[in-house]
């Protein structure tokens, strides 16, 4: 079967509740980037690949047709990443990037 590439922007929408997030780390990962490797150890059981993390309408038609399409997303946190890319749950959004985020997405 032939792969269709997908691009699409990541969604507010996530699989994980940020409160739970939240209970263990005392505030959500937003764009703080440089502090990943401890989130990804502290929330690592909450960790999921990118198409399986956001929840918004689009992600949950294009969870269904994984296996055909190569799918990458526009992350508020973590700037362009393949769909299958493990990420944590977060809260961040597009509308506040601005040049100090785009130059953690380059060091990161």
């Amino acid at each position: 079967m032939r792969s269709v590439l997908v691009v699409l922007n990541c969604s507010k929408r996530k699989s994980i509740d940020l409160g739970l997030v939240y209970s263990r780390i005392g505030k959500v990962p937003g764009f703080d980037i440089e502090n990943e490797s401890i989130y990804r150890q502290v929330l690592s059981d909450l960790m999921r690949p990118a198409i399986d993390m956001y929840d918004g309408p689009e992600f949950r038609i294009l969870r269904k047709f994984r296996w055909c399409i190569d799918l990458f997303v526009f992350s508020a946190r973590y700037g362009i990443i393949n769909g299958e890319r493990p990420i944590i749950p977060y809260d961040a959004y597009l509308k506040d990037v601005d040049y100090s985020v785009i130059d953690k997405w380059a060091k990161y």
